[in-house]
C-alpha cells in the first residue's frame, strides 16, 4: 500500500498563507492612495454596505483592519460602527 503525504495549510496566526498574501496585498494597496481616496473608499463602502446587517458589516469592518488597522477603523467609523 503506497503513503500518499498530504500537505497541511500553513494556519501560523490563525490565518491560512493564502488569506494573509491577500491580506497583504490589499494592505499595500491601502496605504498608496492619498488620504482623499481613502476617504472616498470609505465613503462608497459604507454606501454600498449600509443596508446590511450588522454583523456583515461588523465582519467586513475587521477583515479591512487585518489588511490595515486605519483602512479597518475608517471603514468602521463610515458604517457607524465604534472603532
Amino acid at each position: 500500500m503506497q503513503t500518499i503525504k498530504i500537505e497541511r495549510p500553513d494556519f501560523s496566526g490563525g490565518i491560512p498563507a493564502a488569506r494573509r498574501r491577500y491580506l497583504a496585498i490589499a494592505g499595500i494597496l491601502f496605504r498608496l492612495l492619498t488620504p482623499a481616496q481613502r476617504r472616498s473608499l470609505y465613503r462608497r463602502t459604507a454606501r454600498s454596505l449600509g443596508g446590511a446587517p450588522r454583523a456583515t458589516r461588523r465582519r467586513l469592518a475587521g477583515n479591512c483592519g487585518k489588511a490595515d488597522p486605519a483602512f479597518g477603523s475608517g471603514v468602521a467609523a463610515a458604517l457607524g460602527l465604534l472603532v
